[in-house]
């Protein structure tokens, strides 16, 4: 059986799962060879893990225990191994083979606001900046402010005992410039797809649809705008 049948396996049947899937995790994961299984086995490659929309993750869910009462996200045991991998390891790293984590949130696409997540991200970025936590200039919660301390303890970035664990590091990724949007925007009207007149005033009217500059946004504009007949 191959990983991907062994995953269509917990597809297929969702009983199991969590089972398959804890599973297939120890198989990437794995850094020798079970024994009696020397013969066959292969390094194991870097795992790059991406989640997005980290802000539903921070809140609680929509499901709803035997009390009728809802459940927070960090329950449900998905989402509790992802977000248990931002933790660094005891035994051997996270991630034994190498690779990396990049979990992204939004403030567009109408995510849940989590006033504790965006505390808890201004602290990542102090701590990468190397603002002690004990300094005056360390982001902390408004007083009588209602926080999630869960969310403060899963973004806790502490110092790892393995050299090639890294702290977490928070990073803001916003829109391009002018004159990226319009190199961007030249290359659909060089290719055919966009056939308007590329000027100053025209990437500054589609820079500010597409939100500031949202790469994403420019494309879209760019392949579907047209001159009428």
């Amino acid at each position: 059986m191959t990983l991907e049948d062994l995953a269509k396996t917990g597809v297929q049947d969702q009983a199991s799962a969590w089972a398959v899937f804890q599973a297939l995790w120890t198989e990437l994961t794995a850094t020798g060879p079970a024994p009696g299984l020397e013969k066959h086995y292969t390094s194991r490659p870097p795992i790059l893990v991406t989640v997005d929309g980290l802000g539903h993750w921070m809140t609680e869910s929509q499901y709803r225990n035997a009390q009728f009462k809802l459940i927070h996200a960090h329950d449900l045991v998905f989402v509790r191994h992802f977000l248990s991998l931002l933790k660094p390891g005891q035994d051997k790293p996270t991630l034994p083979n190498g690779g990396a984590l990049l979990y992204a949130t939004s403030t567009t696409n109408n995510p849940p606001y989590v006033y504790s997540l965006d505390v808890a991200l201004k602290q990542v970025a102090a701590r990468g900046a190397g603002v002690e936590s004990s300094s005056p200039q360390f982001p902390q919660p408004e007083p009588y402010s209602k926080t999630d301390p869960r969310v403060f303890e899963v973004l806790e970035s502490m110092k790892s005992k393995h050299a090639q664990e890294g702290m977490l590091q928070h990073q803001i990724l916003g829109g391009v410039t002018h004159d990226e949007a319009r190199g961007f925007m030249e290359y659909f009207a060089r290719s055919g797809l966009l056939q308007e007149t590329i000027s100053d005033e025209w990437v500054s009217e589609k820079w500010t649809l597409a939100g500031g500059g949202v790469i994403g946004e420019l494309e879209r504009i760019g392949k579907r705008l047209r001159i009428a007949a």
